[in-house]
Formats: structure tokens, sequence, C-alpha cells
């Protein structure tokens, strides 16, 4: 989803989510949506994109 749905959705709710927009202000809703946009992204990225260091991190995680 592009950032401005969430930040749409922060503001003036969606489904069982509350609109937000008399409680959080403009530019935190924004923040948040982009932190959201950033979480989504961060979930597809391949493996040859990373640097040496996030590859071994991965690799001690997976061993664990």
């Amino acid at each position: 989803m592009p950032v401005e749905y969430f930040q749409a959705v922060a503001t003036d709710g969606k489904g069982n989510m509350p609109a937000y927009g008399a409680l959080i202000s403009r530019p935190d809703r924004w923040a948040i949506a982009n932190y959201v946009r950033a979480l989504q992204l961060s979930q597809h990225v391949p493996a040859a994109d990373l640097t040496d260091q996030d590859r071994e991190q991965l690799r001690k995680e997976d061993s664990e």
C-alpha cells in the first residue's frame, strides 16, 4: 500500500481502527505512516541487496 493510505487510515480510521486525527499531530501521523511503509518494504529485500554484515547476522539468527 502507498504511504498515503497509511496516513489516511491513521487520520480517519478504518474498520475496527478508530480515527486518530484529533489525537496525533499531522507530522507524527506522517512519521508513523512512513515507518509502517518502511517495515512493509523491508520484508521483501533480496538477500543479494544486503551487506555482508547483514547476511552474517541472518546466518547467526538462523543457527540459534
